[in-house]
């Protein structure tokens, strides 16, 4: 089964020389494999190796690679290569990710809203290797890190992803907690396993709920079918509450306006039976004041009935503040996107509308006096940061991959630009500028 350290605990320091990697501290241990921070070039890496160089666990190690290599989310640990490093043997060499792990992460208290943000990414990880017929299979938090800089979500470890059914019998080091009970059992396994693991993470940051014990069903066919499902669900039961007080505050408002109005004491039939006779003096008499009261008597009932609250308007000019805003900046992301010719760049930009749509909605809460109008903010942020953030990624998986897509002095140019930060800029045009 798996042993393992805290992730950035330092347990042991050595140095390779060859290749250029050195410093290695090793991270972690699995059953078959260790996992270690290196440095090359003044830049780090994590590296994966096998733990006794066999035949099997280099060809295991060479298929969590292939599988790793065809990954590329930004929520998603980035592979660059699988190469021979001396002393440790074969090496899968992938992005360093300077955070810490999920559960360190949650022991620091993050509000409910990073929480719910951050489980938001695991689930577009999840689904992304659902959609490419990929089965993570050890979904817990050691294998989720979460950046300092910016707070994002990165899933690591595909020691135990796909269902190969001599994969899965040889190397079964899943966390029993976090593991189906169907992989536990060594069973057949699909997108469903992972589902349960989901349940059991969200039970961790947000508490036991109905959603997730549906995740966490024995029988794979009562839970959720797919990550859309859950995270579906899971939205629902979020926003249920918040409407509830929607309509609790909105009755209250109502019952509190109409105490106040003059005519608060006047029933419906004492309000009709003056305009019927009313009507009857005027068939007989004609009379130009009788006119006056049939006219302006139910005038001021219908203006109170059909007038809208200060508070509706209100929360009505917030949504179409927070509309246009973040229309705004989901545009100018999808231009700055646009002017950039591959995918690992075009992240960078994807990562700002969050910094950008938050700046937007604290001002927003600022401006809020009252519950209802910070409900309102907020639920309808949610819903548009999600819409924006799913179509921004979805143009940005059209994009070539540097890493996939070049090779040699071209690839080395971009990499170069990435490793040192620097913006985007044609490799032809460096040519030309030489």
């Amino acid at each position: 089964m798996t042993t393992e350290s805290d992730i950035f605990d330092d347990v042991e320091q050595r140095r390779a020389v060859d290749y250029g990697f050195g410093d290695f501290k090793l991270l972690k241990t699995t059953a078959y494999a260790s996992l270690y921070l290196v440095v090359k070039s003044g830049k780090r890496f994590f590296v994966k190796t096998t733990k006794d160089k066999s035949e099997w666990q280099e060809r295991l190690l060479r298929r969590e690679y292939e599988l790793g290599l065809s990954a590329e989310h930004p929520n998603i640990v980035h592979v660059y290569t699988i190469e021979e490093i001396e002393p440790y043997g074969l090496a899968m060499v992938m992005e360093y990710v300077d955070g810490r792990t999920l559960g360190d992460y949650l022991a620091d208290k993050p509000s409910l809203k990073e929480r719910k943000r951050i489980f938001d990414e695991l689930l577009m990880a999840v689904e992304y290797l659902h959609k490419r017929s990929m089965v993570h299979n050890d979904i817990k938090p050691d294998n989720t890190l979460v950046s300092y800089s910016s707070n994002t979500l990165k899933l690591i470890d595909f020691g135990l992803a796909d269902s190969d059914a001599e994969y899965a019998l040889r190397t079964l080091g899943c966390t029993p907690r976090y593991a189906s009970p169907e992989l536990r059992e060594r069973g057949e396994v699909d997108a469903r396993s992972d589902i349960y693991s989901l349940g059991v993470v969200m039970t961790e940051m947000f508490g036991a709920s109905r959603v997730a014990r549906c995740a966490m069903q024995d029988d794979p066919a009562r839970r959720y079918a797919s990550v859309a499902e859950l995270r579906s669900a899971w939205h629902r039961s979020g926003r249920r509450w918040w409407w509830l007080a929607i309509v609790v505050a909105f009755v209250v408002l109502v019952g509190v306006i109409y105490y106040m109005m003059p005519q608060h004491d006047v029933s419906p039939t004492s309000v009709a039976t003056p305009m019927i006779e009313d009507r009857v003096e005027l068939d007989s008499q004609n009379s130009a004041d009788s006119v006056a009261v049939v006219e302006v008597v139910p005038a001021p009932v219908a203006q109170n009935v059909t007038s809208p609250t200060p508070e509706v308007s209100r929360s009505e000019t917030f949504g179409r503040r927070l509309d246009d805003g973040l229309s705004l900046i989901a545009r100018q992301t999808a231009d700055s996107i646009a002017r950039v010719g591959y995918m690992e760049f075009a992240y960078r930009h994807l990562a700002r509308i969050w910094e950008r749509g938050d700046s937007l909605y604290d001002k927003l809460m600022s401006e809020a006096t009252n519950d209802e109008e910070r409900i309102y903010i907020s639920s309808r942020y949610e819903h548009l940061m999600r819409r924006h953030y799913a179509e921004l990624s979805s143009s940005i998986e059209e994009l070539p991959s540097v890493y996939m897509d070049l090779e040699g002095e071209e690839q080395e140019f971009y990499d170069s630009l990435l490793h040192n930060n620097l913006p985007y800029k044609k490799y032809v045009e460096t040519i030309k500028d030489n």
